[in-house]
């Protein structure tokens, strides 16, 4: 995720802290600053000109001969953009500036004509990847201006965050700036939602019904009239470009950024290119097809969570728009949609569909269905407002059939010090929560509260979760590392695992070697040891998610085991081979749950009896009956 500083800094005082500094705090606050990246533009000469005269190139069909006019002087320029002409205020990059790609600019000829500094895109000045043609300014920008004074509001400092799944609350820059306010104690700043409303009623226009209640828990909507579509400003655009969204019109780029800045996903609907006044959440209807705003057309199986008019389905629930209902340069009216859908059903709409936004990244980790959502929903139909022209219908659609329920926990002060093993300030413990968002309430004894948790923290539901909280605004730094004060007194020996390694080393002592077998066992063992149906070993228990038939059963003996073992060493070439196993077989007991686990000393022995010497033509008597009783008389 990332956060601009200069973004952060509208909801949370920042002064008096460097980014450095303020990335350590993070840090140590459970907000992982993996990158910091210094975005300040440095462009030493590069100044504003304006152009005299734009000639044909005399030896290049695709150059021009450019005289460019700054104070005290007139440059020759070669140039290969075709978006200029005379009167154009534009950048040039000086004799000796050097450029953000590593460029350094030199006097130079370019077919036979010379050149004396560069007129510069916004690519080239490392603003944004444009580079279809030059930077143009407004006309009455003073001549020889630096450039990097009059681009410095751009100037910024990213942080790269790395946000744990549990997190998502921190998936925009009111979530990191409210963790801020709480670690530097400073107040948080809530960005404005109040806006006019004119008549109409929202719900005179469009009604809501939710088929999929338990996928979508609440579903909400205005209606703005009106509206011009255009580019979005200049400030708004640098913003989204600085987190990675490509700008596209001022409707959609407003959703993009009360979801980068406040996190609640919103989606703008063409209203006039829905098919009837209801609005219906519903699961897909198996063979339904929708092609979503990236150009993909996908068939449904019916596990997918959509949005549908009266005819089709014209979203994928927050995970895509369609491509029918999409705001486009001809939209008038916009229908903007703020809802709760179910983490699990945006995850199968991903799976089923192969789809993945910015969108769906943070339904499916859970957002705040009560406050948040409503923030969200406000903040963008007041910006659209403003920014598109448009009129905001009177009220909010909205289905809430049945409101979430956030946890209420009790939290023990005293049970905090225990697990964080330090001394607390009480009182700096609670306000740390507040400042977090969490209600406070005096609770039964002096040292306990309840806590409201706050809809957008659906990780939290445990005191534990509680006191993680107030670990982390104190600082994990701040936890004195120490040894844990327990008793180390040896544990006594269990008899039955004593007797067991005494005879493992007595049975090994003698010279046999030890095998160690899986528990599982093969229901064809039975047949080759010709075991008849009602032997006492046919009775195994029988595993209910078996990884194969051939580990179907648990075992009641360790011969098959064994005797697989000795297979392998003589299909090998082995033929002295002396084996011997310890562990427990099951044995079901008829009223019980669980088996009896008697634990068992299998042995087999099998080629000759004594190892290979020096005396290779001397044959070796073979392992009989004897040997075995001989191993036991021993073992006894």
């Amino acid at each position: 995720m990332n956060i601009s500083l200069s973004w952060l800094s509208q909801f949370v005082d920042l002064n008096n802290i460097s980014p450095k500094a303020l990335a350590h705090r993070l840090t140590m606050t459970g907000l992982e600053v993996s990158n910091l990246e210094d975005k300040t533009l440095v462009l030493e000469k590069v100044v504003i000109g304006r152009l005299k005269q734009v000639l044909p190139h005399p030896n290049a069909d695709k150059l021009q001969l450019v005289e460019v006019e700054i104070p005290g002087e007139t440059l020759h320029v070669v140039c290969g953009a075709s978006n200029i002409s005379v009167g154009d205020t534009v950048p040039i990059a000086l004799e000796g500036a050097l450029l953000p790609s590593g460029m350094k600019i030199r006097r130079t000829k370019i077919r036979g004509e010379e050149s004396c500094g560069m007129l510069c895109s916004e690519r080239e000045l490392g603003i944004s990847d444009e580079c279809d043609g030059i930077m143009h300014f407004p006309v009455d920008t003073p001549l020889g201006q630096p450039v990097a004074e009059i681009l410095s509001s751009r100037n910024d400092t990213l942080f790269e965050i790395e946000i744990t799944p549990n997190r998502s609350d921190c998936l925009s820059h009111l979530g990191v700036a409210r963790h801020v306010s709480a670690v530097l104690d400073r107040p948080l700043k809530v960005p404005e939602s109040s806006l006019t409303e004119s008549s109409p009623d929202s719900s005179a226009v469009v009604k809501i019904d939710i088929e999929a209640r338990e996928e979508c828990r609440r579903y909400c909507a205005r209606v703005i009239q009106g509206v011009k579509i255009g580019p979005s400003p200049e400030w708004m655009q640098q913003r989204l470009e600085r987190v990675g969204i490509h700008p596209l019109n001022n409707v959609v780029d407003i959703t993009n950024y009360i979801l980068m800045e406040i996190g609640h996903p919103l989606h703008a609907f063409d209203l006039d290119r829905l098919s009837g006044p209801v609005i219906k959440v519903r699961l897909a209807r198996k063979e339904e097809t929708i092609t979503t705003i990236d150009g993909c057309q996908h068939r449904l199986s019916g596990n997918e969570l959509v949005i549908a008019d009266a005819n089709r389905p014209v979203a994928l629930a927050g995970v895509m728009g369609g491509q029918d209902t999409e705001v486009t340069d001809k939209t008038v009216n916009v229908l903007l949609e703020a809802a709760w859908f179910k983490p699990a059903a945006v995850r199968s709409t991903i799976q089923e569909t192969g789809c993945q936004s910015e969108s769906a990244y943070r339904f499916e980790r859970g957002v705040d269905p009560d406050a948040g959502l409503l923030l969200a929903l406000n903040r963008a139909a007041r910006m659209i407002a403003e920014i598109a022209g448009g009129t905001v219908l009177k009220g909010i659609v909205n289905q809430y059939p049945h409101p979430l329920e956030t946890p209420i926990i009790s939290l023990r002060l005293s049970r905090a010090e225990k697990v964080l093993g330090m001394r607390l300030d009480h009182s700096q413990a609670l306000s740390a929560l507040s400042r977090l968002g969490f209600k406070i309430e005096p609770g039964e004894s002096a040292d306990s509260y309840t806590v409201g948790v706050p809809g957008f923290r659906p990780d939290v539901s445990l005191e534990e979760d509680l006191i993680e909280e107030i670990a982390e605004i104190i600082g994990y730094d701040k936890i004195i590392s120490q040894a844990p004060l327990a008793p180390l007194a040896s544990p006594k020996p269990a008899p039955e695992r004593e007797f067991m390694y005494t005879c493992r080393n007595l049975v090994a002592g003698i010279g046999l070697t030890e095998t160690l077998n899986y528990s599982f066992l093969d229901p064809h063992h039975f047949k080759r040891l010709r075991l008849p149906d009602n032997h006492v070993w046919r009775s195994a228990v029988t595993l209910k998610n078996p990884l194969n038939l051939e580990s179907s059963l648990l075992r009641t003996s360790l011969l098959p085991g064994l005797l697989n073992v000795l297979s392998y060493n003589q299909r090998r070439g082995r033929e002295r081979i002396q084996l011997f196993e310890t562990g427990a077989v099951y044995i079901p007991r008829a009223l019980e749950e669980l088996p009896q686990e008697p634990k068992y000393l299998g042995i087999v022995l099998t080629g000759p009896r004594n190892p290979m010497h020096w005396q290779q033509g001397k044959k070796r008597p073979e392992s009989d009956f004897y040997d075995l009783k001989g191993i036991l008389e021993g073992l006894f």
